[in-house]
């Protein structure tokens, strides 16, 4: 619901909110040239356009008595117009912006120009505007609908959104491990039998260089029994296996009990969160794209609760002592492994951006599909009715192929980098196979040690790997958790206002007279209702597919709302 604030007694240029900016000291000068000074002024906002196609700035100001349309740098009035001469105001839709018409009681229109981004401002501006003519307190919200980031000034998903470029990454994450503190101990636990497991599958190949240069009597000059020695070998080779297997059911059963515990908790504080959203949140959301929060990022977050996370610890360990091993067996060897990993860091520093952005993209168009497929289900008996099956299914088209060509193009991109990688890898295997033969052939290096090194190259190339695809699943996770973290820290409903006036027990007829109800202040819904419901009575209201049941509903509550507060 937006917050909303008695703006009657402003001070004039001192007030701080939305609608008081503050002027340049030039057109402030011209302000009060013009005013009397016990006028008050109400509302002070600038605009980014002074005609249809002129990208410069205007300003208004509205006081108890007068419009007053300004320009810089002097600040000339343009329009200058008493209140008791205003009808009243409204905004109009145009290609690529929008206007305020201020209707006068006699003569032309005056027009105010400004860009599609202050469309939610001069929407309240239009409307209180049309409270001072009427002669009501003003009241104005003290929260503004934002279409672009404050930050870097992309457009916004979402109106109020939340801007996926400028999000804290690293704050993300730590608020999604905070799901995990309820079982901190199962956590601990688990990151340890995580890091028994990792550096496990580091033993079988220092067994096999040992069999392969110690127990195999490859070089010897005669017959030798190594049978025991063999014997000893291939059991404890045996021995770390089992280790490994029962290590990892062990891990992977307590990380995914850990995991989905934390996931559970943050699907029930989002369902919580959405049961006291106001009714204006869901007016400005649909449906189905809530419940895709609920749905499709809850699940991303919560795969990568289980699976990612701990993958990460573990392929991080394995990594750290892969090339320890590597460094203390041959270090000249370690330098050809490494050789392909700094334009592979490289590659991926360029492709992990267009990445991110292409997988938000595909995010919001999963939503933009869901939501229209919910508004479809939800009313396919009007939909029958009216026999709009085609547009309907035209319009699940669209979004179909808009989800298709944004999860088309982050594959594709994803997919050529994975290759380029593979290939870029396989370049060091190749250079240790040559130089470490040739240590081989010239008795500088034994072929246990050679057929170890390059297992361990395998091994580590292997977490490499993952860690290219780990940020694409990053991505994903905290796109969902973006979205999901959105609804949860959202304004509920002011149970705790003081002001707020418990709604009694409603019998019997309900009656309203010269009703106003809207979500906003500035786009009233209805004006002057006069609506008398008797006992057992039925209405019904076509909208929309999908919307009848649902606006009456929310339309009835909303005006018992509005009574309440006026009463």
């Amino acid at each position: 619901m937006t917050e909303t604030t008695d703006l009657t007694n402003r001070p004039g240029n001192d007030s701080q909110g939305p609608f008081i900016e503050p002027l340049p000291q030039p057109l402030d000068n011209a302000l009060a040239a013009v005013k009397a000074q016990a006028e008050a002024v109400h509302i002070q906002v600038a605009t980014d356009m002074a005609g249809q196609r002129d990208f410069s700035e205007r300003w208004l100001v509205v006081t108890d008595r007068q419009l007053l349309f300004l320009r810089p740098p002097g600040g000339d009035p343009s329009e200058q117009i008493p209140i008791h001469s205003v009808r009243s105001a409204r905004i109009e839709t145009l290609v690529g912006g929008g206007r305020l018409e201020v209707e006068r009681k006699q003569g032309k229109p005056a027009y105010l120009y400004y860009s599609n981004t202050l469309t939610p401002k001069f929407a309240e501006v239009a409307e209180g505007i049309n409270q001072l003519v009427e002669g009501q307190t003003l009241r104005l919200p003290t929260i503004v609908e934002r279409t672009r980031c404050q930050q870097c000034r992309r457009r916004l998903p979402e109106k109020d959104g939340v801007c996926p470029a400028c999000v804290d990454k690293l704050a993300t994450f730590k608020r999604l491990l905070a799901y995990m503190a309820p079982y901190k101990y199962q956590a601990v636990l688990a990151l340890l039998l995580t890091a028994v497991t990792s550096l496990l599958p580091l033993i079988p190949p220092k067994i096999n260089q040992y069999i392969l240069d110690d127990v195999l009597p490859v070089k010897a000059a005669g017959p030798q029994d190594t049978t025991d020695q063999l014997a000893w070998a291939v059991g404890i080779l045996l021995l770390v296996n089992i280790l490994i297997l029962a290590g990892s059911i062990s891990r992977r059963w307590l990380n995914a009990w850990v995991g989905l515990r934390a996931a559970q908790g943050l699907r029930t504080q989002l369902y919580q969160a959405l049961l006291h959203l106001p009714l204006g949140h869901y007016h400005k959301r649909k449906a189905g794209t809530l419940i895709s929060r609920m749905t499709k990022d809850a699940e991303l977050v919560e795969d990568y609760l289980v699976f990612d996370v701990p993958y990460l610890l573990s392929n991080s360990l394995m990594v750290l002592g892969i090339l320890a091993i590597l460094f203390t067996t041959n270090w000249t060897l370690t330098l050809y492994v490494l050789l392909p990993i700094p334009p592979i860091i490289l590659g991926s520093s360029l492709i992990w951006k267009r990445m991110g952005v292409y997988w938000r993209r595909w995010s919001t168009r999963w939503s933009r599909l869901q939501a229209q497929l919910n508004e479809s289900i939800k009313g396919i008996r009007v939909v029958k009715a009216f026999a709009q099956e085609d547009r309907e299914g035209d319009r699940f088209d669209q979004h179909n192929n808009e989800l298709r060509t944004a999860a088309v193009r982050a594959e594709r991109s994803w997919l050529v980098f994975f290759l380029v990688t593979n290939f870029i890898m396989g370049w060091g295997v190749f250079l240790v196979w040559y130089f470490g033969g040739q240590q081989v052939v010239h008795g500088q290096l034994q072929l246990g040690q050679l057929m170890a090194f390059i297992s361990y190259i395998w091994m580590l190339y292997q977490p490499l790997q993952w860690f290219g695809d780990f940020y694409s699943f990053m991505i994903r996770a905290f796109a969902g958790a973006e979205r999901t973290f959105e609804v949860i820290d959202a304004r509920s409903e002011p149970f705790a206002d003081p002001r707020a006036i418990a709604v009694p027990r409603i019998r019997g007829r309900v009656e309203f007279k010269k009703a106003s109800f809207g979500y906003d202040p500035g786009k009233p819904v209805l004006k002057g209702l006069d609506l008398c419901v008797e006992p057992g009575e039925m209405i019904g209201l076509v909208g929309r597919s999908g919307a009848g049941k649902s606006t009456l509903v929310t339309l009835i509550t909303g005006l018992l709302q509005n009574a309440v507060s006026m009463h």
